[in-house]
């Protein structure tokens, strides 16, 4: 397997941190336990990485321990390297798992006319990913953390917010405490997820507005970006002709 990738100054930095650190532990040869990695169900990651296992062994001139071969192919995973291939529910079941009881939240707080607008295989591909993530790479991060940036996507985003303050919940167990701190971080995780998968204007009940002033159609359309611009987050529906739908009419004259 070939690795191409055109990458951002922050994605190489991480790798190239991630590489150095990791090929510096091996050459002290201070290896991961392979019990310290659930990856039982892993089956086809040697093919994928032969190429650069081999590349690699060179560089170290020795082989490279299955734990080790595993962690880099956890790694290449989570951070958009490597796709996800078809076996990705039977490799990390736990994960799937996770990612498939998110979105059947998502499904249950919407009305059955958006199904057809969500891209399920899409949804389980990326949460998967980040479920991975966290489960084997979890690094707090250092931004977007502070009550009043969290404020700002709730108030943006109050459905997704409910859905994943509500998951979140669901994971507490009495073996499993979840602090203030990490519930922030998931927040933010699952939430940047939704909003980039699913279009908000699914999600809510659409609000017919027949749009008609007498100042002439660019005003008009000015008054019709407005309402697009600052009702981003609701699903309102711009009507050409007023009709038995429309909820709201927006004019300078008496109807």
């Amino acid at each position: 397997m070939k690795f191409q990738f055109n990458l951002s100054h922050a994605r190489f930095s991480k790798l190239k941190s991630f590489l150095t650190v990791w090929l510096l532990r091996l050459k002290s040869r201070q290896f991961i336990d392979s019990s310290e990695l659930d990856t039982a169900y892993l089956n086809n990651y040697t093919d994928k990485l032969a190429g650069a296992v081999k590349l690699i062994e060179e560089h170290l001139t020795f082989p490279l321990p299955d734990a080790e071969i595993k962690y880099l192919y956890l790694f290449l995973i989570t951070d958009d390297y490597l796709e996800l291939d078809d076996t990705f529910k039977e490799e990390f079941p736990h994960e799937y798992q996770m990612s498939n009881d998110l979105i059947q939240r998502v499904y249950e707080s919407q009305t059955t006319a958006g199904y057809a607008h969500i891209n399920k295989q899409a949804l389980l591909v990326n949460l998967t990913r980040v479920n991975i993530a966290i489960s084997y790479f979890y690094v707090e991060p250092s931004t977007f953390i502070d009550q009043p940036q969290i404020d700002i996507f709730e108030k943006d985003n109050p459905l997704f917010s409910r859905v994943v303050h509500e998951y979140i919940d669901s994971l507490r167990t009495d073996d499993v405490t979840i602090s203030k701190k990490f519930e922030t971080n998931l927040y933010l995780i699952y939430i940047f997820v939704l909003i980039n998968l699913i279009p908000m204007k699914i999600m809510v009940t659409p609000i017919y507005i027949y749009v008609d002033f007498s100042l002439g159609k660019l005003y008009t359309k000015y008054i019709v970006e407005q309402l697009n611009n600052n009702f981003r987050n609701t699903n309102i529906q711009v009507q050409e002709t007023m009709d038995e739908n429309t909820n709201i009419y927006l004019s300078d004259l008496p109807s």
